[in-house]
């Protein structure tokens, strides 16, 4: 489960511990402080979350969906015959209440 932290200024949360390690850069910034819930929203290089047919997770720049269809599997043995992946937005924003 992917969800963004309910208030301003929060980090993004990665409920599944196995994810964690691919989003904990993008929670911060060069320096290595904590990066706000908007700097990461607005960065230009959000990247997405994709799900393969073999199983793998991967993430992929919007600016490389721009180019291709679909984003392509680099796990070994999986073809590009075989890789229909699933975007999934990163971060959703919530709906205004």
């Amino acid at each position: 489960m992917l969800k963004r932290a309910p208030k301003v200024g929060r980090q993004l949360v990665v409920g599944n511990p196995s994810l964690a390690a691919h989003f904990s850069h993008m929670n911060r910034r060069a320096d290595g402080s904590p990066m706000l819930v908007e700097e990461v929203m607005e960065g230009s290089n959000t990247p997405l979350l994709w799900n393969c047919v073999c199983g793998n997770v991967f993430l992929k720049a919007p600016v490389g969906l721009l180019k291709a269809k679909h984003a392509m599997c680099r796990m070994p043995g999986c073809t590009g015959t075989q890789t229909t992946p699933k975007k999934v937005n990163v971060f959703r924003r919530s709906k205004a209440r």
